[in-house]
């Protein structure tokens, strides 16, 4: 089970929203979060991008989103490159802040590493579809009518 407080995974959904309402001008919403069941497949769209957490915390971050929604993200900070590389990219740069983000809560004990990226259906990384723990917390995100996923696989690492 995690050892994230109730106040710990407050702040990282908080730190979505705000996410989302800095970077488009639109918060996202935070329709589900809920503890995985043990053996539950965790949801994985189109891209992915993990963020391996050491330190203080042990187990990994990642947000995994479809095609269209990380399009719409891009082409709302006027981006207009397109093509898998930018779009692995993209979730990797918003697994990265949320977990940047978060580390403010935390503390500077928490190490988050570079993160990993892959597109749907590539060879799987660690952490992503895998988690470290038996009840990783699942945290479903909806911005506009486009839904993603948080997972969040972490411990206190004087727990593990």
């Amino acid at each position: 089970m995690s050892t994230l407080s109730a106040a710990d995974l407050q702040v990282i959904t908080e730190t979505v929203q705000s996410y989302f309402g800095r970077l488009t001008k639109e918060r996202a919403r935070i329709s589900a979060s809920f503890l995985a069941e043990a053996g539950e497949a965790l949801p994985e769209f189109d891209y992915t991008g993990t963020i391996q957490i050491s330190g203080a915390y042990k187990g990994s971050v990642y947000f995994t989103a479809p095609k269209l929604m990380i399009r719409y993200l891009l082409l709302s900070v006027g981006e207009t490159l397109q093509g898998d590389d930018i779009f692995m990219d993209t979730a990797g740069e918003i697994a990265n802040t949320i977990a940047g983000n978060a580390r403010k809560h935390f503390g500077e004990t928490m190490e988050i590493s570079v993160p990993t990226t892959r597109k749907s259906g590539d060879a799987a990384i660690s952490g992503a579809g895998r988690p470290a723990h038996q009840r990783p917390m699942v945290i479903h995100i909806q911005w506009q009518a486009l839904a993603a996923a948080l997972v969040v696989d972490l411990e206190s690492a004087a727990t593990g």
